[in-house]
Order: C-alpha cells, then sequence, then structure tokens
C-alpha cells in the first residue's frame, strides 16, 4: 500500500491551500499546477455548491488540450450551457461557473 500511496503522491499535483471561489456568472483561473506542454495526465475537479457536489474528470494533453471525459452539468469549452466549464485559456486551466450559485472547486492533477 505505502508503493501505491508514494507512487500517486509523486505523480499527484494537489491544488493547495483550500478550495478555489467561483462566484455565479463568473470565471478562476486554476493557480500553480505547473503544466507544460509536454504534460499528460488526467484533471479531477469537484464543484460544491451548497449541499450538492459534482465532480468531473477531464484529460490534459500539453496546454492547450482539455478534454472531458466524465461529469454531469460539465463541459470542456468556455460558454456552454453546462452549469460548469473548464478549459484551457492562455495556457491555464480556467473554470466557469454559469450555475445561479456561488460555487467553490477544488482541482487535483494527476499526470506528468
Amino acid at each position: 500500500t505505502s508503493t501505491v500511496n508514494d507512487a500517486l503522491e509523486s505523480k499527484a499535483n494537489l491544488i493547495r491551500p483550500g478550495e478555489l471561489s467561483v462566484p455565479t456568472e463568473t470565471v478562476a483561473t486554476v493557480p500553480n499546477l505547473g503544466l507544460t506542454t509536454d504534460s499528460r495526465g488526467i484533471l479531477m475537479v469537484r464543484f460544491t455548491a451548497g449541499g450538492n457536489v459534482k465532480v468531473g474528470l477531464f484529460a490534459i494533453h500539453g496546454t492547450d488540450s482539455l478534454i472531458k471525459i466524465a461529469g454531469d452539468g460539465m463541459a470542456d469549452q468556455k460558454d456552454t450551457a453546462s452549469s460548469y466549464n473548464a478549459y484551457f485559456s492562455e495556457g491555464a486551466v480556467t473554470l466557469q461557473n454559469t450555475s445561479s450559485s456561488d460555487v467553490s472547486a477544488k482541482v487535483t492533477y494527476f499526470g506528468a
């Protein structure tokens, strides 16, 4: 088990501290992911509003390609009809809240 935990720790880049605030109808840039044009991996995004939690998985390829794998009410492009969007803007992961409630978001990057 410790081998698995060590391997995950070396591959996971967890944003700290805490969560990002993404008020309704706004965007927030995700800081400190350290992505490069050679980055490959999975981005897990968790949005929390009140007692509701939504989780999405996105594939990352470099700093310009973010592809949704899973996540109801989420999209991988800006200004879609989904409640929450994750996409690249100027090489940085950006989160967009199009819902009617303020949310907090937590992002975990698994990759190299």
